[in-house]
């Protein structure tokens, strides 16, 4: 009975480090890219002022071109990742503040794209605008990523 429960606590450590070694080294990294137009300008952007691009409290590039943020449908998994990375909420919390913005005439929500490859496109066709897809998304030349800072 003895051996029997050291075997299983040895089975279960030894199941525990290799686990904790196999864990790829990137399961922090982010699950999403942000992209613009490869004409953009627009090459790195602060967390907090890509979050006010998004919420609509900053309507213009440095430039002077209009900022438009794009999004990709609520229940998108990469959704919830960029919306949980940059606000720390989940989609549908971000969506409760949008309708009482609506609500209140105080504007409304990033325009709504159902998958990445229409992110890629709309992105690539709209000057200014700035959305987010997949990491490791196949880009073209025409968008380009934008590097993210604390």
């Amino acid at each position: 009975m003895k051996h029997t429960m050291q075997r299983t606590a040895i089975i279960a450590l030894t199941f525990l480090v290799a686990l904790a070694v196999l864990t790829p080294a990137h399961a922090d990294e982010p699950k999403y890219v942000v992209i613009v137009a490869a004409s953009s300008k627009v090459t790195s952007i602060s967390k907090t002022n890509l979050a006010n691009v998004f919420l609509k409290k900053t309507t213009r590039w440095e430039d002077d071109t209009a900022a438009t943020p794009l999004d990709l449908l609520l229940d998108a998994p990469v959704r919830e990742a960029f919306t949980q990375a940059l606000f720390d909420k989940s989609p549908r919390a971000l969506q409760t503040e949008w309708r009482q913005r609506i609500f209140t005439g105080q504007g409304t929500p990033p325009r709504e794209l159902k998958d990445d490859a229409t992110m890629i496109a709309t992105v690539a066709a709209t000057p200014g605008s700035v959305g987010y897809v997949a990491a490791g998304t196949q880009l073209p030349a025409s968008v380009r990523v934008v590097k993210i800072t604390e």
